[in-house]
């Protein structure tokens, strides 16, 4: 009886082993599929050379203030551009996009200032203060034919000129 019950155990001990083995086994080989599988995320920012590039391949006019420009940026879902960016060298910038009413900003939980009708077009400015900054933002949405625009300022007040020449570029 005694060597039938080390038998068995050790019978068991074995199974054990060959079962974790065989677990083993299945979960590196279901690594090497998963690594073999994995997804490549393009990056849905497209960063252009001059204002002509950008509205080329966003198929639209996109208004520029005449100022220093940092980047011209479109932002892609699916390989199709869906928003244009202009960022300023003075920490300013533009945003648009098509089809929709909304804010495009990319700012969230500001404090709405004022409205104004600027030129026949309703604009809301914000102001913004980020918590881990001093720098206060100033940004305007307004919406026109079908497009939604933002624009921002960082650390000064909402240039009212270049917010109205942008809204007159956009009637």
């Amino acid at each position: 009886m005694k060597n039938l019950t080390k038998i068995l155990g050790i019978l068991a001990c074995i199974i054990l082993i060959i079962i974790a083995f065989m677990m083993f086994k299945k979960s590196n080989g279901s690594k090497k599929v998963e690594e073999n599988n994995l997804l490549q995320i393009v990056n849905p920012l497209v960063e252009f050379d001059t204002i002509e590039e950008l509205q080329q391949y966003f198929k639209a006019e996109i208004p520029v203030l005449d100022k220093q420009v940092e980047a011209y940026i479109a932002i892609t879902e699916d390989t199709y551009a869906t928003h244009a960016r202009i960022k300023y060298a003075d920490a300013s910038s533009f945003e648009m996009e098509p089809g929709k009413e909304a804010d495009v900003s990319g700012i969230y939980g500001g404090t709405e200032e004022k409205e104004e009708l600027i030129n026949g077009v309703n604009v809301k400015i914000y102001s913004y203060n980020d918590s881990d900054s001093d720098d206060i933002t100033y940004y305007a949405i307004w919406h026109a034919n079908n497009v939604s625009y933002s624009y921002s300022v960082v650390g000064e007040e909402m240039n009212m000129e270049e917010l109205t020449e942008l809204i007159n570029k956009t009637k």
